[in-house]
Parts: structure tokens; sequence; C-alpha cells
């Protein structure tokens, strides 16, 4: 394009020049090429660098421009020739006498060049050839010392030491650094562009003098000077040190092993210690310096002494500030105390605890009042200890076991405690079979009504345990039972898991059943037993009901209406005594739901309000429900003037024309979250039509307590004393 806007105004200005006649001549020229072919040559001359050589460095952009002109307007091409290859082309279109154009070049290594450039006209003419040589020079990178940023550097043996040097190229052709030591190719890093930093590791595991060395260069091998660093490989001397357990004369009793421990040496690499009944205790052993405590064998009624020395790597040693230490071994006693608690943690009293040793049982005694049992003078040794109980119960006389544990009891005063974690039940539940309701003592259920057992049986041992349930059912507490069944073994999870055991049983006769549960495992026996505890009462086959209805704050409300739904059928609807009950009588027993309703004076409507709603699995016997009000109602309904928020209470007056705001605070005691609105009024006469009747949008109020606040707003235009409702 550029070429096209420069011939445009090479033409322009021949017009100028030759007006007329410049026309005149074209047409003649445009004659004589129709009759004879274009004989125009197209001609080429250097604009810049005039002269025939140019310079420059590596990676250095170089620019070469020319100029083009045909008399026979048919300028099409300029081409750029590097190395008499081509490099660029610059085309024209339509009647070009004159053109121009520029090459740029980076040489990206050094040398010399040639760049030539050739015009061409549409009919085929070249122009001669134009050229340059270009010589292209490398410069030489140059290198800083990074860090160490001393060229001496002094080491401990054994070390590491990274050396760091940067690089810098004019050029931009970085390609690292080659790391010597001691004259000695040891590696390349590399580096890019024209300037970076990098980094060697050395490591020296011998003491001595070193040199390390950096040839920083660029991709032609350049080398900027060598940056080195000398290197002094030391052995720091070991420093004082103090021997610290046992303590100097200490007194040690009944051990069979002791840890001799001592600070640590700065510099060390090796500890030797010495040990022995002699004054001069002798050389036992030679260990890294990394530990410093060495455990050594004793025995009861000898004196030894000790002591270390610390070496470093070149063998120059120190010996403790504290010199040389001894200590005596007694005679061993031991005394063990042991506490049996309960899963819960309480202790238990009476409890048996049996003491083996290699699976022999060597004694057996019982805890006292605070749960515990102790032996005194014992010999030091690893023992086992078994824990039992023997609660009454209906199966046997059999201890429980409640625990065991293995007990290494070392020299001096021990203790162990032994909680329960063999299996026992947690919890043992009776429901009716019909609609899983829980029996419990003062429920009844008429003859005949299927019933499940269930014991929730809990693991806290170690390991998984196989245990079984053993379950009785009787009105007399004495054999022969009502029931008596056995479960299936099933395996508990260690360390909490549980169980549930189930039998069924349809009681055939009237009375009291009370129950207890067995617990055995295998291997292991007996863990747990229950005594008789009271279970539920088999009676006739009706029921009676008697229904509470409460107000929000727990008050009894009369006249509240409560009616009675199955399988959402109304069945019937009674209204509340002077006590805030009402009561069916001869029910059948089965599962029935419940609302009540109250009608308060209001100016909305003469409907109820819904209070509460349940559900009620009603059994044979006597059954009670309360139904208190947990719907949401209005907690407090308040009116504030909007300008700036006061309350106006009874007997706070406003002006005509002052805007205000009602809130009404709702609350929600139901288990579930209700979407709720509130529709307020205000009234001067009570009567409708109505001076304000307005109603919010629905919210939704979280279940337990949760509340909203509803408001509307109302600017009064009458006087008068105003009510309020919601």
């Amino acid at each position: 394009m550029a070429g096209v806007i420069r011939s445009a105004r090479s033409s322009n200005r021949l017009r100028r020049s030759y007006r007329s006649g410049f026309v005149a001549a074209a047409l003649s020229l445009l004659l004589t090429a129709a009759v004879y072919g274009d004989v125009y040559i197209p001609t080429l001359t250097k604009s810049s660098p005039t002269g025939g050589s140019a310079s420059g460095y590596v990676n250095q952009t170089l620019s070469f421009s020319v100029e083009a002109t045909d008399s026979g307007g048919n300028l099409s091409k300029i081409e750029f020739y590097v190395n008499n290859t081509l490099a660029s082309t610059k085309s024209f279109s339509g009647t070009i006498y004159y053109g121009a154009a520029t090459y740029n070049k980076a040489f990206t290594a050094s040398g010399t060049n040639n760049v030539s450039v050739l015009a061409r006209d549409a009919s085929g003419n070249l122009s001669s050839w134009v050229g340059w040589s270009v010589t292209v020079t490398n410069r030489t990178p140059a290198a800083t010392r990074n860090s160490p940023s001393s060229s001496s550097v002094t080491i401990a043996k054994g070390s590491n030491q990274t050396f760091s040097v940067s690089g810098t190229d004019a050029d931009g052709n970085l390609r690292g650094a080659e790391w010597y030591r001691d004259g000695n190719y040891v590696g390349l890093t590399t580096l890019s562009g024209s300037s970076g930093t990098t980094s060697h590791t050395e490591s020296f595991p011998n003491t001595g003098t070193y040199t390390v060395g950096a040839h920083v260069h660029d991709l032609e091998f350049a080398y900027a000077p060598l940056i080195s660093w000398t290197v002094t490989v030391t052995c720091p001397a070991p420093v004082g040190f103090s021997l610290t357990s046992p303590s100097n004369g200490a007194v040690l009793s009944g051990n069979s092993s002791v840890a001799l421990s001592w600070g640590q040496s700065s510099g060390a690499v090796t500890y030797e210690v010495y040990f022995g009944t002699s004054t001069s205790p002798p050389l036992i052993a030679s260990q890294s310096a990394s530990s410093t405590t060495r455990t050594v064998t004793v025995s009861p009624g000898a004196n030894y002494h000790w002591k270390v020395i610390a070496l470093n790597d070149c063998g120059q040693s120190v010996a403790p500030t504290s010199g040389t230490w001894s200590f005596s071994v007694t005679q061993p006693s031991a005394d063990l105390v042991v506490t049996v608690q309960n899963q819960d943690g309480s202790t238990r009293s009476g409890a048996a605890v049996v003491r083996y040793q290699g699976g022999t049982k060597i004694d057996e005694k019982t805890t006292n009042t605070s749960g515990q049992v102790t032996w005194s003078g014992l010999t030091p040794a690893t023992y086992s200890f078994e824990a039992y109980y023997a609660g009454a119960n209906p199966f046997d006389s059999l201890g429980e076991l409640w625990a065991d544990a293995t007990k290494a009891v070392a020299t001096g005063s021990n203790t162990l405690t032994l909680r329960r974690d063999w299996p026992f039940t947690d919890t043992l539940r009776i429901y009716r079979v019909s609609d899983n309701v829980e029996l419990t003592a003062g429920s009844s259920i008429p003859v005949g009504t299927p019933i499940r057992i269930e014991a929730l049986v809990r693991n806290k041992n170690a390991a998984s345990k196989s245990a079984r349930a053993l379950m009785r059912l009787d009105r007399s507490k004495t054999s022969s039972w009502d029931f008596d069944d056995v479960t299936a073994y099933q395996t508990i999870t260690a360390g909490g898991g549980t169980k549930i055991y189930s039998l069924t049983f349809t009681p055939t006769q009237t009375g009291t059943y009370y129950k207890a549960v067995k617990i055995e495992t295998n291997p292991g026996g007996k863990t747990d037993a229950w005594d008789w505890v009271t279970a539920f009462d088999v009676g006739s086959s009706t029921a009676d009901l008697v229904v509470t209805v409460q107000n929000q704050d727990g008050s009894t409300r009369s006249g509240a209406a409560v009616v009675r739904y199955q399988g959402g059928t109304k069945i019937d609807e009674k209204t509340t005594n002077t006590s805030g009950q009402v009561t069916w009588s001869g029910l059948t027993p089965a599962t029935y739901s419940f609302e009540a309703y109250y009608a308060g004076a209001n100016p909305f409507d003469s409907l109820g309000e819904l209070w509460a709603d349940a559900t009620k699995a009603v059994a044979t016997g006597s059954n009670i429900l309360t139904l208190r009000r947990d719907w949401p109602f209005t907690d407090t309904l308040r009116i504030y003037r909007v300008s700036d928020n006061v309350e106006l209470t009874s007997g706070s007056s406003i002006p005509v024309g002052t805007p205000i705001r009602i809130e009404a605070l709702v609350r929600n005691k139901n288990a579930a979250s209700k979407s709720a609105r509130a529709l307020m009024r205000l009234d001067r006469s009570k009567t409708s039509s109505w001076d304000f009747d307005d109603v919010t949008a629905y919210q939704t109020i979280t279940a337990g307590g949760g509340t909203k606040v509803y408001s509307l707003t109302f600017t009064p235009t009458q006087t008068g004393t105003y009510y309020k409702a919601v």
C-alpha cells in the first residue's frame, strides 16, 4: 500500500510538471508499447544504507530500504534476498511508476551475510541487483557473583554449599554457566535471554581447600571472565556438655535397665559411652551423635559409674563438664491400686478383681466402697486382670465379666482402671408390633396384642465380640416364666459398636409384666444381666382418654373445641370444661389425630383459632394428651409514629395527618415452620366500615419459637380515639 501511495504522489508531481504535454507523451508511449511491447526496465536505488555494507550485533534488528521506478508505469514487485534466498516481497498493483520498500532483519548468529534486492515489472522485466554485505558481531556476556558474596567461604565438613551467579548479554543470547571444581568440569546450569541468575550446589564431605568456578557464556560460546570461590572445609571442635540422667548419686528401685542421657555437644558426630561397676568404667558403645541416650542393663544391689566422651569427625574429643557420675540400684517392689468403674465412669463397690500371671490365677480381691482394691509389695512384672460384678438378676448367680486388661507393673506406685467395656445392655425396650408404639411402665394393652422386645447391646471393648441376648417376661417374677427365649449370636464391632437383639411375644394373660435380659459372649460367658424392671400392663380391650387444652403460657382453656380424627376423617368434637379438659371413655385402642380450636371475641370472623394439633396412639386403659397452643399467634401489637419511631400507647395523642406504623410480633412454637400473614384493623367506632383494614404478605416463621415482625402503615385523617385489632 505504501508503494501505491508513493506512486500516486509521483504521478501527481509528474502531472504538475508536464501538465497536458505529459498526457500526450504518455499516449505516445502507450501506442509505442502496443506496437513494440514493454521496453522499459525498472531501475532500483538504495535509500538506506546508501553504501554497499552494513553492520550490527547478534539479534539486533537492521533496516534495508530501496526505491524503484518504472517509466512504463508497470512496476509490480520489489524482492529482498538474504544469502541468495527470497526473504520478503512487496507487491504493487495498478499503474505504478514509483515504489519504495523496507526490509527489517535480525541476525541470530555472528558472521557475514548478503542482503540483495531486485525489482520486477508486470511484463517480466528485471532491474539490476543492488545489495549490502552485512557484518554481524557477537558481544561477550558479563557475569557477577551473587552468593556467597565473598570469594572466600569457610564451611563445616559434610556440609552442602550453593553458589549463585548472574549473567547479562547485550545480544540477549545467554546459554548458561559451566561449573568447575578444582578445575574439573562438574555440570551446566542454564540461562537464557539478556539476563538471569543460576546456581549450583556442591557437597564437601572432607576437610581441605577447594576452588569452585562458574563460566557464564552465550550461545556462540563467548565466555565472560571466570567467577570463582575458594572454599575452606573445616572440622569444628565439639563443645562441652553435661550428663543429665540418672542424676549423680541417684538411688533407683528395682530397675532391670536404666536409660543414660546427656546434653547435646555441638560439633560432635560420635559419642563414646563408658559404663560399669568400676570407678573407671570401660567403653561399652560408640554411637551416632543423633542420639543422646543409651539404655544399659543393671542388677539390683549394685553401684554403677558412667561417663560420655564427644568426638567430632576429625577425632577431636571433649568430656562432659560434669565428669564421671554414679548411681545405685536397690531391690524392686511395687504397689498397685485397681479401680473398677461401670460404663458411665461411676465406681463399683463389691466387684471381684482377679489377678493372673502367665494364664494362671494368682488371687482375687473385692472392691471397697470407693470401687478399689490394692496390692502392696508386688514383684514388678506383667499381670492380667479381670473385673466381675454379680448383681441381682433372675438368670444365675455368676458374676458379669465387665472388663479385662494386662498391666506391666513397675517399681513404685502403679494404678489401673478397669472400666466396663464388654458387651452390656444399653436399653431394653418393648414395642407394640402393630404401630411400633413403645410400651413403658403404666402402658396398657389388651390380651392378644403382639409385642416386640428389643435389647440395644453396646460393645466398648477394643476387640469385636460375638454376643447373644436371653430375654424374659413374667408377672410373678418366679419360674416358670411367661416368656423365656434367646436370640442368635451377632458380632458387635469394637470401640462402641452396637447391635439390636429382638424377640416377639403375644401375652395371653392380664396383669403387670416385668422384663429382664442377660448378655452372653462367645468366648467370655455372661457379661451383663438385668434384674426385673416393670414393663407394661395387659388389661381389657378398651381405653379412656383425657385431653387438656392449654394456652401458650401453660394456662388451661375452657370453652375450647377438641376435634378427633382417624385416618383423616373427623369422628367427633367436644368442648373443654372449666378445667380445660375433655374426656373420651370406652375408646377402641388405636391411633387418633386431634385439633384444638378456640373462638375468642374479635372483629374479623366467628371462626375458631387453630391452637394446636397432635397424633396420639391410644392404648388400652387410661391415656392422657395435652394440646398446648403452638401455632402462630401474636405476641405483641404495637403502633409507632413513623417520623421518630416513638411508640403510641393508650393515652398518646397525635395530630391528624401523622403517618403511623402498626407492627405485630408473631411467634411460632410449632415443631414445624409455618407460613403466615397478618390482617390489621384500626377504627374509632369499632364497627364496619373500618378506618383502616389491610393485610401483609405471607412470611415463613421458623419452628420451635421463631418470630417474624409484620408491619403496615396508615395516616389517620379523622380525630378521635382509635382501637386496634389483628
